[in-house]
């Protein structure tokens, strides 16, 4: 029993050693266009890549792309979302497609 736990927890931690989340999430906001970049710092982005973006605006989701890929250690979208307005809440959360993910959140202005 003891070993088998052991080899669980060894494996456990080589995945992690390769597989994590997003390292950072930077939003930016003009008018009512948003620009993320999603640093995701990977050996072949062609295989562990960051698989969806998800936005929400005051709780309720409104975009979710997937992807399937990744260009370099970054992922970057733009979006247009016509109903923004001031002291609104938007949420961004970025998965992993290994293991993971992150959310960072921003009050529009």
């Amino acid at each position: 029993m003891k070993f088998i736990l052991l080899l669980t927890c060894s494996f456990l931690y080589m995945f992690s050693a390769f597989a994590h989340p997003p390292q950072k999430i930077d939003i930016t906001q003009r008018d009512k266009v948003i620009s993320v970049t999603v640093t995701h710092n990977v050996k072949d982005p062609a295989t562990h890549y960051i698989k969806l973006i998800e936005v929400e605006v005051n709780g309720k989701k409104i975009i979710n792309q997937e992807f399937s890929l990744q260009t370099g250690n970054v992922q970057k979208v733009t979006y247009l979302i016509p109903d923004l307005k001031n002291g609104d809440t938007l949420e961004v959360d970025a998965d992993c497609n290994q293991f993971g993910d992150l959310k960072q959140q921003i009050q529009i202005k």
